[in-house]
């Protein structure tokens, strides 16, 4: 049996119609954006440089984009925006307008990033995100000996201080001529959270070197360890000092009868990601050189001969006072 088909204009409309949809469906789902940050953690030492990579297809999307990054940091997720028209210091695009490049990183830049592609007339497109991950060694360690103001009865101590490390993962250690002592290792997690009082002055150990890897010394707050007094039994202290600066590791040596002569006491930094071997500064206490000792013999030698020579003219004065009242000299006529 012969089958008939009937055109009408409705039914090429409508046919029409349903073409067009169709084709608009599938032009959006070419066109998706597919945002790309590889790879998901970067991680770079206090002072490089740092590029957190964004990739996308240019031929998916028209001239009129935007490339915009948020950063997260935090248990609270609050998002910071980061725009190429209120670029903040430091900040800058890469040469290919998608990459953020961070230079030099400072420690609060550590969080989480999104790289966000925004064409004109649609909908936002973001990245998987990039963590920022920055390590900062420690400063090479610092030995400070406080001298108590008795200098017989009071309680001597020496300090050892690092700071400036990030994350927040470092140990003291402290060694006696080369042997492990029984004083605890002093990290950030045992240690008590300060602050310290004053007492009594503090002698620097001046001999230290800069560490070309860490922080210089100069910025060490030689004020934080001079104004310190401990608790009781307070042998480890993890501090940031007033300035915001920090934060600072301090381990406490103590000396009940001051340093020992002829004794090495060695203070070690080690177990800091950041760190490609350990750093440590040692201090010797060593008796007086033999010039000082002859320095010191001639000062006596001049004492015992000054005094030696005034008691000898005291007694010949009182000598003579007692001839003169035995024996008077006779008196004129």
């Amino acid at each position: 049996m012969a089958r008939a088909y009937l055109f009408s204009p409705a039914v090429g409309y409508l046919s029409l119609l349903l073409w067009a949809v169709r084709t608009a469906v599938a032009v959006e789902t070419s066109g998706r954006v597919t945002v790309s940050q590889y790879p998901p953690v970067v991680t770079v030492t206090r002072g490089q440089s740092a590029v957190l990579p964004c990739h996308f297809s240019r031929g998916s999307v028209n001239r009129n984009y935007r490339v915009l990054w948020y950063k997260t940091r935090g248990a609270d997720g609050v998002r910071t925006t980061i725009s190429s028209l209120d670029l903040p210091p430091r900040f800058s695009y890469a040469e290919d307008k998608a990459s953020l490049l961070i230079t030099p990183v400072a420690v609060e830049d550590v969080g989480v990033y999104y790289c966000t592609v925004k064409t004109l007339g649609s909908s936002a497109y973001e990245g998987n995100s990039t963590e920022l991950r920055v390590l900062a060694p420690p400063s090479a360690p610092q030995l400070f000996l406080q001298v108590p103001l008795d200098l017989w009865s009071g309680q001597w101590n020496m300090f050892c201080v690092t700071g400036g490390f990030y994350p927040n993962r470092v140990r003291l250690s402290w060694t006696v001529n080369g042997a492990m002592t029984k004083l605890q290792d002093c990290t950030p997690e045992s240690a008590d959270p300060g602050p310290v009082q004053s007492n009594g002055p503090v002698w620097q150990n001046l001999t230290l070197k800069e560490n070309p890897d860490s922080a210089p010394n100069g910025w060490l707050p030689v004020s934080l360890v001079m104004e310190s007094k401990l608790r009781p039994h307070q042998r480890c202290v993890h501090v940031t000092d007033s300035c915001g600066q920090g934060p600072y590791l301090l381990s406490v040596f103590p000396l009940p009868f001051g340093p020992v002569a002829g004794v090495t006491y060695t203070c070690t930094v080690h177990d800091h990601p950041a760190l490609p071997t350990v750093l440590f500064t040692s201090l010797s206490w060593e008796l007086p050189s033999s010039k000082v000792i002859r320095c010191l013999n001639i000062v006596k030698m001049c004492f015992l001969s000054g005094a030696t020579l005034a008691f000898t003219v005291a007694a010949l004065n009182w000598r003579l006072k007692q001839r003169e009242a035995h024996h008077p000299l006779p008196q004129a006529p």
